[in-house]
């Protein structure tokens, strides 16, 4: 089984915890709840880390374990482990290929800002809902408006277009 790990864009962990690939890491505790955290979906990974820059690497569990399911944390089932080892880091393909592979939910997965290759090319059907409109279109404005209607439903099409409209005339207003 594959465990992965989020990190911040510096290679940390809760509460600030420097980690290294390659490197085993001990806690001494015996409060499971503080232990190093980690779980076999990356999704429930991210969910903890939501950055643009938030880091992944797959890591092996040696110590004792605990396990939470959902009824304990909202987020989903993880685990915690008193040593843990990481093993490497994922590059941003394997991060959104894995995403794509767990069917995560497009508002989730818009965190690390993929980009349009990236969504178009793990099947843009699935990009579907009603987020997707505020989502794509007023939070991505390193799409082009062509690349928005790409990706979302076609009922949305006209709502962009008046709102690329109504962007262009801020714009126009804000420079004067």
């Amino acid at each position: 089984m594959v465990y992965y790990k989020a990190f911040d864009k510096d290679l940390r962990g809760y509460n600030g915890f420097q980690f290294e690939v390659g490197k085993t890491y001990t806690h001494e505790s015996d409060d499971s709840w503080i232990w190093f955290h980690y779980t076999h979906y990356l999704q429930v990974a991210l969910w903890t880390y939501t950055n643009v820059d938030t880091r992944f690497c797959i890591v092996e569990p040696l110590g004792k374990r605990q396990y939470y399911s959902k009824q304990d944390f909202p987020i989903g089932r993880f685990w915690s482990t008193q040593k843990i080892r990481i093993v490497r880091e994922l590059s941003r393909e394997e991060v959104f290929e894995i995403l794509f592979k767990e069917h995560t939910p497009f508002w989730l997965m818009n965190a690390l800002k993929p980009p349009f290759e990236v969504l178009w090319r793990y099947s843009p059907r699935r990009i579907v809902g009603d987020c997707v409109f505020d989502e794509i279109v007023r939070q991505r404005d390193d799409f082009t408006l062509k690349q928005k209607k790409t990706l979302m439903p076609k009922k949305y099409h006209r709502l962009a277009d008046i709102y690329e409209e109504v962007r262009e005339i801020k714009e126009k207003m804000n420079a004067v």
